[in-house]
């Protein structure tokens, strides 16, 4: 794919637009876009005409990063090690009346021996092929991100969002698989003020497309390669000299939110309800209306976000759950000759595997405020987790399982400021534990019992279920580093590191652990 022209238009107009920014009467070297963004919970939401709520007229950044991760801690298809780079622009700008957002970002990233799984993102489908065969995988991503919001009369404002992502990836051992990917999404609001209430509303269309490409460079090696349907159930194919196999994904998402936000004074409590419908078909042979699965997935979402602004205290409270129910089918289809050609008839489709799924997250922040938006220190604490249960079906046989997590977390970072900059330096830690059921068999026949009438990847299976149920205990520690390079025009040069280090304390994988460190330098303005 040739994404220099992406990457060339969304650093030029990024940039280009901020660069020539006069300088503003707010203190901007006091900034950080993690702040920003806090500050407003509207910015969070999928209604840009929340970006009016703004307190602050213009801030931008950019950055290039730097990545690294390795451990032993990692789930079936996690690699080995891997080593990224990173390029972000972001920014936020008031013209009169009207409040933009941009963004563009770059990520390249090597994946040191990765293998069991051809998609870029197994959970995103439970269809998919792979094959066991370790290897590099280099992944490169463009995002593109613009928002706008502004106000007409006395109440009312309207705004949207747009979303475009492109990505590629290749593995560099055979069975080669190559990957490109598309995402785009728009998000178009509106929204009613009033003295104690803010009433908004918005449409959400979501658009992804995958195409993965299977290939066999080398000969005389003979490769099985694996087309999973859920809980590691497989079929399979043993590789030829001339082998090669496609599959394209196209994913469809509407939807809408709906946002109520309580206003009084100091105090603003913000909720967020959103439905969506998301409808997934995989193609093996278009042209010929050829099917390989479709999957269907029904989400309803909760975000809540309590605000409360102090003379020198201000206090954040966050809470979100969401309700997933995703089903894969099975297409009944059938190869004819019509008119000398060979086409696909569909005859129905067959429930193979359900999954439900509840995610929830609540947190308190504190910070301790200097001035507005600028905090001396700030402390937060939460709980999180999850429930899974995956359910797959070959008739007379039911298999389920069922993941379940629990994770306790808490915060502290500390800003000191100086005559030429500032220092900001965080600690994080957070303890996970996990259960569940890994197999579960049910049989409506007394004579089958479903044990090795099927073919599964139990070994796959157990790895899998241990990696998520595992308790285990996260560390990270953060430092940055500000230099004020113009105060009068907001000018800011940093530097910004982040080191996690993650380890397993029950299961398989007791003792395990992982590292990933993060380095980061930037400009702000």
């Amino acid at each position: 794919m040739k994404f220099n022209k992406i990457y060339t238009l969304g650093l030029s107009l990024l940039l280009g637009s901020t660069l020539s920014l006069s300088a503003q009467k707010e203190d901007k070297n006091i900034y950080n876009m993690e702040r920003l963004k806090a500050d407003n919970p509207w910015i969070s939401s999928y209604n840009a005409a929340g970006l009016t709520f703004n307190r602050f007229s213009d801030f931008s950044l950019a950055e290039i990063g730097f990545q690294y991760d390795k451990g032993d801690f990692r789930n079936v298809i996690d690699p080995t090690s891997a080593f990224g780079t990173k390029i972000l622009a972001e920014s936020y700008r008031k013209i009169d009346k009207v409040y933009f957002y941009g963004k563009f970002a770059f990520d390249y990233i090597h994946r040191q021996n990765k293998s069991w799984s051809s998609v870029l993102d197994p959970y995103a489908t439970p269809f998919f092929l792979a094959d066991s065969v370790p290897g590099r995988q280099t992944l490169e991503s463009y995002i593109l991100d613009a928002g706008v919001g502004t106000t007409f009369g006395e109440h009312w404002a309207v705004g949207g969002y747009v979303h475009y992502q492109v990505a590629s990836n290749s593995k560099k051992k055979d069975v080669r698989n190559t990957n490109t990917y598309m995402e785009f999404e728009i998000y178009p609001g509106v929204m009613y003020k009033s003295k104690y209430f803010n009433l908004g509303a918005n449409f959400l269309y979501q658009r992804s497309t995958e195409k993965v490409t299977n290939k066999l460079f080398g000969e005389g090696i003979n490769h099985e390669v694996f087309y999973f349907e859920g809980m590691w159930f497989y079929t399979s194919v043993t590789t030829t000299n001339n082998y090669s196999e496609d599959r394209n994904y196209t994913t469809n998402i509407y939807g809408g939110a709906a946002q109520v936000e309580l206003a009084t004074g100091k105090v603003r409590f913000l909720n967020q309800f959103t439905g969506k419908k998301a409808d997934q078909t995989i193609w093996i042979n278009h042209v010929q209306g050829q099917r390989g699965g479709q999957m269907e997935r029904t989400t309803y979402s909760y975000n809540g976000h309590l605000d409360i602004d102090g003379d020198k205290f201000h206090h954040v409270i966050k809470g979100e759950a969401h309700f997933n129910e995703t089903q894969g089918f099975e297409n009944m289809q059938k190869s004819e000759i019509v008119d000398g050609y060979t086409t696909w008839t569909q005859y129905g489709k067959k429930n193979k595997n359900t999954q439900d799924a509840t995610t929830y997250d609540v947190s308190y922040t504190l910070y301790r405020d200097r001035a507005m938006l600028d905090n001396l220190w700030n402390a937060s604490a939460g709980v999180k987790g999850f429930n899974v249960e995956n359910t797959y079906r070959l008739y007379p046989v039911e298999y389920s399982q069922k993941w379940e997590n629990t994770e306790v977390y808490a915060a502290f970072n500390k800003n000191f400021q100086f005559k030429k900059g500032m220092f900001d330096c965080g600690i994080g830690l957070a303890y996970m534990t996990g259960d569940g059921t890994m197999l579960k068999v049910k049989s409506v026949s007394d004579e089958i019992t479903g044990e090795d009438l099927y073919k599964q990847r139990t070994d796959l299976l157990q790895r899998e279920f241990d990696y998520i149920t595992a308790d285990k205990f996260t560390g990270q520690l953060k430092a940055r580093y500000t230099y004020f390079l113009n105060k009068e025009k907001g000018m800011n040069l940093y530097a910004d590191a982040h080191a996690t280090w993650k380890r397993a304390l029950s299961g398989s994988f007791k003792d395990d652990d992982r590292t990933a460190v993060k380095i980061m330098l930037g400009f702000s303005f």
